[in-house]
């Protein structure tokens, strides 16, 4: 009768252990009362980071007071197609550029009669129009920013529908 009795003192042993195991306590999820009596929203922008819905010559203005990448890239990220017009200082041909900008032609002047000087590259297709343009015309165009230069302070634009303003 040893073994029986050697058999249920290690049955009863193994049935306290297994009953007594789970010692870390279980994660609890939030209840939704929780979750409703403090919402998460998503961190408000100050007006002047904000680029929603502004001009570029706004942009511009945001991307001069940014210091880190991700808010200049935020800042970018954000620039829309508009209307804008540039007042010619010089032409020159596109380098380092990709897809239908690639061997198309750049525009550097002034952005909107303002102090900004800004570069705008065009496509391929509007080369003959570009290379026709004389320093001081001013050109009307629908871009967006695409890039910012830090070092020269100047935003760099792709741009379509090139026209003499």
């Amino acid at each position: 009768m040893a073994p029986v009795a050697a058999v249920a003192s290690v049955a009863a042993v193994a049935a306290t252990t297994v009953a007594v195991a789970p010692t870390e306590p279980e994660p609890v999820a939030p209840t939704p009362s929780v979750v409703t009596s403090a919402p998460v929203s998503e961190p408000v922008l100050e007006p002047e980071a904000s680029t929603g819905g502004l001009d570029h010559l706004s942009i511009i203005e945001a991307l001069s007071g940014a210091r880190l990448l991700s808010e200049f890239n935020e800042i970018v990220g954000r620039s829309a197609i508009q209307t804008s017009t540039i007042k010619v200082q010089k032409t020159e041909r596109s380098l380092m550029a990709s897809g239908e900008y690639r061997g198309g032609q750049t525009i550097t002047g002034t952005l909107d009669g303002g102090e900004h000087v800004v570069t705008m590259r065009f496509p391929v297709s509007e080369t003959e129009f570009i290379e026709g343009l004389k320093v001081g015309q001013v050109v009307t165009s629908e871009g967006k920013i695409y890039r910012w230069s830090g070092a020269l302070k100047q935003a760099n634009l792709e741009c379509t529908n090139a026209r003499i303003a």
